[in-house]
């Protein structure tokens, strides 16, 4: 396997944060799938100040991240963005390949509740 360079974007919000009337993490999830973001993990804190945190994490080439970056921001009216520059192993040849915005089969049961 063989590095690329990767960014990590961790988002933090807060549980009831919305935007246009849907919870923010769900538009903001939308949002990274349609614009080819590899993926995202979205994590739920058990304890915060006041309401549940909330933390979306992606990672994917700093070309991606960096051109969705903008549309991230304006969407999160309150809350804290990171990006974090990385290195990237994947098994099949070491680099991140072209994504067309379709989720990866998947490999396990989740519920989106």
């Amino acid at each position: 396997m063989n590095p690329a360079p990767a960014k990590l974007m961790q988002i933090y919000l807060h549980e009831r944060a919305q935007f246009k009337h849907q919870m923010l993490y769900v538009a903001l999830t939308q949002l990274l799938k349609k614009r080819g973001i590899s993926g995202v993990t979205v994590r739920r804190g058990i304890m915060g100040f006041g309401n549940f945190p909330i933390v979306l994490e992606c990672i994917d080439t700093p070309e991606r991240i960096e051109k969705v970056f903008p549309e991230v921001m304006e969407m999160v009216k309150e809350g804290t963005c990171i990006i974090m520059d990385g290195m990237i192993w994947r098994e099949d040849l070491g680099v991140v390949p072209p994504h067309n915005g379709e989720l990866p089969p998947q490999t396990g049961n989740y519920s989106a509740n």
